[in-house]
This record gives structure tokens, sequence and C-alpha cells, in this order.
């Protein structure tokens, strides 16, 4: 079953690390991927996700781009 499939956060780092590899595809695996990637510390690679769903009007992204600098996303 996939991230996206069962709905889940990642909340363990392998659980993080399996998302990172995971191929996203939706929104919804998308924002699971930025928030694995913030987890496990890719800082520049969960920007480049938050980015990409800014891009598409994801409000989330939005607002995590708004109120946090860059590469500090997650803190």
């Amino acid at each position: 079953m996939s991230a996206h499939q069962s709905g889940m956060h990642p909340q363990t780092l392998l659980g993080a690390a399996r998302l990172t590899l995971a191929r996203a595809e939706s929104i919804q695996s998308l924002r699971l991927k930025a928030h694995a990637a913030l987890r496990l510390g890719y800082e520049q690679q969960a920007l480049q996700l938050w980015e990409r769903l800014a891009a598409v009007g994801d409000a989330e992204a939005q607002e995590r781009l708004r109120v946090r600098p860059p590469l500090q996303l997650g803190r």
C-alpha cells in the first residue's frame, strides 16, 4: 500500500525515507513527500516540492513559503 493510499503522514524516519523515494503523482502525494523530506532534513528538496505545490495553488504550500524563510521550512 502506498503512502497516498494509506493517507498516513510519515511518522518515522523509515516511513519518511520511503516517501522520499516514492513516485509522487497527486497533490496529496507531493505534500506528503515534502513533509517527509523535511523530516529527513532534505530542506532543499522540500523547498522545491513546496514551490511546485504553491505554483498549482496549494494553500498549505503557499502558507509555508510565505511564513518561513527558505531552507527552514520544517522548523
